[in-house]
């Protein structure tokens, strides 16, 4: 069983599951270096956290038209309109909220606000599906979960 992340455009109502294989998420730091002549670097730390979240999985073709859990599961096109600027709606400027719905029993799921990074579709010859890897830099939103 694939793991499901639902995307929401904060726009609009639109709502897609994401078939997911893989997840890395990465939370980093990065305070602000300024070079002193003849001393070691200022840092200066404004305490901002930045969280980078890559996802792999599979699209299925145009038209399928699946479910899940009354959430349409974003197709091909779905997931090109998604990193289009000029699509509408538009999910390229806006904020979306990506939930980790993989442990549905965990009573509540991460929840990250992201804009996407980047994406990358591929399609094999012999398979009905498209392999892809999307991109997110955004924040956990819901922190404190164990």
């Amino acid at each position: 069983m694939a793991l499901a992340f639902t995307i929401t455009n904060s726009s609009g109502p639109t709502s897609f599951r994401l078939q997911v294989t893989r997840v890395v998420i990465s939370h980093t730091r990065a305070p602000v270096a300024a070079p002193l002549p003849g001393n070691d670097p200022l840092l200066i730390d404004l305490g901002q956290w930045k969280c980078n979240i890559t996802l792999e999985g599979t699209a299925p073709e145009i038209g399928t038209n699946l479910t899940e859990g009354g959430v349409s599961i974003a197709e091909h096109n779905d997931l090109e309109s998604m990193a289009d600027p000029n699509a509408s709606p538009n999910w390229y400027s806006n904020n979306i909220t990506l939930t980790d719905d993989s442990d549905r029993n965990a009573g509540t799921n991460p929840v990250y606000t992201v804009k996407i990074a980047g994406l990358t579709l591929s399609k094999q010859e012999a398979h009905n599906f498209w392999s892809f890897t999307m991109n997110f830099v955004g924040f956990l939103s819901t922190p404190g979960l164990d």
